[in-house]
């Protein structure tokens, strides 16, 4: 599973901290330099890395974190699960309760999100799925993607395409389907496929 540990890393970081966050300095001089495209374990995404290396160089970059992932507008494309599955579009949604029962009770993980925000957030659950990969849980992997990250996801990557205002994050979101789609069907993973409310 090294190849999912990798690529659920940077995936998870790229979603999760802001373009000027020092947890993707290295990452970006990586990107810049073209070693992510040439080191992707997926061929179909290979291509995708190239051009997220030079929309990466385009200005506002950070600008479009804010409109996208914190605000204060509401969120075209919101990265919560719980907005997607809950018929009230909430956050901490009974969507999220039900995914840190799975963490807490049943895995023994207590999560602290940096920014204290609902735990079914897409980055957080994307470098815990890379964690897990590393350290070989494959059960814990394939019923995080199976029932807490694959129902929904598709319905958001497909809205971060359609309304992001720049081309790094509409990038990111083609990469990450053509990702997700790689790693089901080496998991021969079915994930549950409940009602979206968005």
């Amino acid at each position: 599973m090294r190849d999912l540990a990798h690529s659920a890393r940077l995936l998870g970081a790229w979603f999760y901290y802001p373009p000027d966050a020092p947890a993707l300095a290295q990452l970006g001089l990586h990107l810049d330099e073209g070693r992510l495209a040439n080191a992707w374990p997926y061929a179909a995404g290979a291509p995708l890395l190239v051009t997220l290396s030079e929309a990466c160089r385009r200005p506002q970059l950070k600008d479009a974190y804010q409109q996208l992932f914190v605000g204060p507008d509401a969120l075209a494309a919101p990265p919560w699960g719980s907005v997607y599955l809950d018929p009230e579009q909430v956050l901490f949604g009974e969507s999220h309760q039900a995914l840190k029962h799975f963490l807490q009770q049943q895995v023994g993980v207590s999560l602290m999100a940096d920014r204290r925000e609902p735990l079914d957030h897409i980055g957080l659950l994307l470098l815990l799925l890379s964690q897990w990969a590393q350290e070989g849980q494959e059960a814990h992997v394939d019923r995080l993607l199976g029932e807490f990250l694959l129902p929904w996801s598709w319905r958001y990557l497909e809205q971060l395409e359609e309304y992001s205002p720049h081309s790094f994050y509409c990038t990111l979101a083609r990469l990450s389907i053509v990702t997700l789609h790689q790693w089901q069907t080496e998991r021969g993973i079915t994930p549950l496929q409940p009602r979206l409310y968005r």
